[in-house]
């Protein structure tokens, strides 16, 4: 005899909304069960759920759940907020926060201090004193970047730095593991959780590597401010289409990576605009979007030119690229994808007991056997407070 369930039409359609899908894609009848014509077996509820990517728990409701992202919203396109998050965004920022709740607490319960520069400025302070006082925090020097070899060990470089004033960071392209849920580098391209304890910055990496390096600068510019967000930069919009708060940010970012005085000094016009703001670029380990807008706001590349380059470069930029895998090895995708301060905390957690399997599976979207191999990957050390 085969069991039906009770489920409410509401709850299917609201599912099927929130997955961007086309009914018609998934191998039953659904919109049978939204017409009360039918309902489905438990197995067909089941699949019905990891097609739409929706909890299942949440199918026997009796009205759709609340799903708002508790993460002040800044996306912006051409002036005007960006289609409601995707449920591969609204996973990965409540991944984020369990991550961060638990962090925290754990953080905590070892005695960690406050960290002093969360929110130690105001949108009324100049963003050269906000990005100066960044690099003293990260002891990075103005041109670190030109050290850096590519941009991919300029990201590295920067995260390290970062992950040296004790800031959590994780850089992915999917729902935790799952490469069959990929993040959309059109709809975010990254957020940020500000705590005093575990303040933790989220990277989407289906962006090019240079985009996210702004992007990193552009959430620590949010921690100093003490802002919560939840963003897509285009570092080449207009003031009046950029929330107050995002364009403080964007200033601080393009004076963290490209110092005014600087790049006074090495810009250098050949006659080629694209190659030399290319060269530049390459210098700085930015996009040379970055560099151009810099040079219009600083009165050295007038509006025409900018925008006439950035059309151009934007239309390049939908070619297909290479995608950059963030490392070959098991333990060099886990480590993008998992902060390595964090991961030594719960591996080390669940050697001393004080955190359950399951609990760690959680955490870090591992099970099983690739848990331990991670755990086994991971240095004991380097988890001193």
């Amino acid at each position: 005899m085969t069991v039906r369930v009770e489920i409410t039409p509401q709850v299917i359609e609201w599912a099927v909304e929130r997955s961007g899908k086309d009914i018609s894609d998934f191998k039953h009848q659904v919109s049978d069960w939204v017409a009360g014509t039918k309902k489905p077996t438990t197995k067909q509820l089941r699949e019905f759920a990891s097609w739409a990517a929706v909890p299942e728990g949440y199918l026997y409701l009796d009205t759709p759940p609340d799903e708002e992202i508790a993460v002040p919203d800044y996306r912006t396109r051409s002036g005007s907020p960006v289609r409601r998050p995707s449920p591969e965004l609204i996973d990965t920022v409540h991944d984020m926060e369990l991550r961060q709740d638990w962090m925290r607490n754990h953080l905590l319960s070892l005695g960690a201090a406050e960290l002093d520069f969360v929110g130690s400025y105001t949108k009324r302070d100049r963003p050269e004193e906000v990005a100066a006082a960044i690099r003293s925090q990260l002891d990075l020097a103005a041109d670190w970047a030109r050290s850096c070899s590519t941009t991919e060990k300029a990201r590295q470089r920067i995260r390290e730095a970062i992950g040296a004033a004790k800031i959590l960071t994780f850089l992915n392209s999917v729902v935790g593991n799952n490469t069959s849920r990929k993040l959309d580098s059109d709809e975010f391209q990254g957020f940020v959780l500000v705590d005093r304890v575990a303040p933790l910055i989220f990277v989407n990496t289906a962006d090019s590597v240079s985009a996210q390096i702004f992007t990193l600068a552009h959430e620590i510019a949010h921690l100093w401010l003490g802002e919560s967000a939840l963003f897509r930069v285009d570092p080449a919009a207009v003031e009046s289409d950029t929330p107050e708060l995002e364009s403080f940010c964007n200033r601080v970012a393009a004076e963290f990576l490209v110092p005014k005085e600087s790049l006074a000094f090495n810009w250098v016009e050949t006659g080629n605009l694209s190659e030399d703001l290319r060269r530049t670029a390459k210098r700085y380990k930015v996009s040379p979007i970055v560099i151009g807008r810099r040079l219009k706001d600083l009165r050295r590349l007038d509006d025409d030119r900018f925008f006439k380059f950035y059309a151009d470069y934007k239309k390049e930029a939908r070619k297909p690229r290479k995608k950059d895998s963030g490392g070959g090895s098991f333990y060099q995708n886990q480590n993008m994808r998992l902060d390595p301060r964090f991961g030594r905390y719960v591996v080390n957690a669940v050697a001393e007991g004080g955190l359950t399997y399951r609990k760690a599976y959680t955490l870090t979207r591992l099970k099983g056997s690739v848990f331990e191999s991670y755990a086994q990957s991971v240095s004991e050390g380097g988890a001193d407070e």
